[in-house]
């Protein structure tokens, strides 16, 4: 593969990433019109809820390195608990 085409598929990834992005951006505009935030239906919590990762998952898409690669991470972050642990 050239450099040129390297480069368009960059070009095409991030398009199609923003026009995820603004997708999902629509679709929870819609569950809000509808009131899906107000409802205490464990259907609608979870449908806002998978809109919010969805969107929070294209973000770090977009922000990332278009190949994914994340070879030169320390494993003590990889590898951290997502909490410490308590003092005892």
């Amino acid at each position: 593969m050239n450099e040129m085409s390297k480069d368009l598929t960059s070009a095409e990834r991030a398009r199609w990433l923003a026009e995820l992005s603004d997708t999902l951006v629509a679709a929870e505009e819609i569950a809000s019109q509808l009131g899906l935030g107000r409802m205490h239906h464990a259907d609608a919590v979870e449908l806002l809820m998978r809109l919010a990762a969805a969107r929070a998952q294209v973000t770090a898409l977009r922000l990332g390195r278009p190949d994914g690669g994340f070879d030169d991470a320390d494993p003590k972050w990889t590898n951290a608990p997502l909490w410490p642990e308590a003092p005892r």
